[in-house]
């Protein structure tokens, strides 16, 4: 992760520790722990013309005051971090119980007929069992649709582009030839699908 995207990643922590932020004291916590993140920046670019550090190229006092600036914002963090996960439990906690008892049902259902779901249609949300007839995507196979959602054989062929949209040439070639294939013989309209 180069230096600037790991700004950006603590500059949205921060952002995102203010907005849970529940109490003063919380909201002074995330401003104390921005300021201190700011000054270490200001020290590490100081430190260094690219604004990258390389341990081992550090001194035994670099070294040292690296740790103390860090310590410092772990201080102000980890604290932070505990009142945070705090406010996140007890805004669900009304929810837990609930939330429990619907997905002990759930459960109880799928284990009532052995029943494992392989993911829910992408198109209409219905819940998909592994067995059903539907659809995947040859470079999202975490994607399902059932067969009211599914491509036809023609949306099929007309959704690619080229070779490109395939690792292997090969791939490509004969993704084209099972789609001409239904094509030619009439069934461009029928929906690509089989048993999940």
């Amino acid at each position: 992760m180069s230096v600037e995207e790991s700004d950006a990643k603590a500059e949205a922590a921060l952002d995102g520790a203010m907005r849970v932020a529940s109490t003063p004291q919380a909201k002074q916590a995330v401003l104390d722990a921005g300021l201190t993140f700011r000054a270490w920046q200001q020290w590490r670019d100081a430190k260094t013309e690219k604004g990258t550090i390389a341990m081992p190229d550090l001194t035994k006092e670099q070294r040292e005051e690296f740790r103390r600036k860090l310590t410092e914002i772990d201080a102000v963090l980890d604290p932070l971090q505990a009142e945070c996960d705090k406010a996140v439990k007890a805004a669900r906690a009304p929810f837990t119980e609930r939330l429990d008892e619907l997905e002990a049902q759930r459960e109880e259902v799928l284990e009532s007929v052995d029943a494992e779901v392989r993911g829910n249609c992408e198109g209409c949300g219905v819940v998909l069992f592994f067995g059903d007839m539907g659809h995947t995507y040859r470079d999202a196979t975490e994607i399902v649709e059932c067969v009211k959602c599914a491509p036809t054989w023609n949306e099929e062929m007309a959704s690619v582009d080229g070779p490109d949209d395939f690792e292997e040439p090969e791939d490509y070639e004969h993704f084209m030839a099972v789609c001409r294939e239904h094509i030619s013989e009439g069934r461009g309209n029928e929906k690509n699908v089989w048993e999940l």
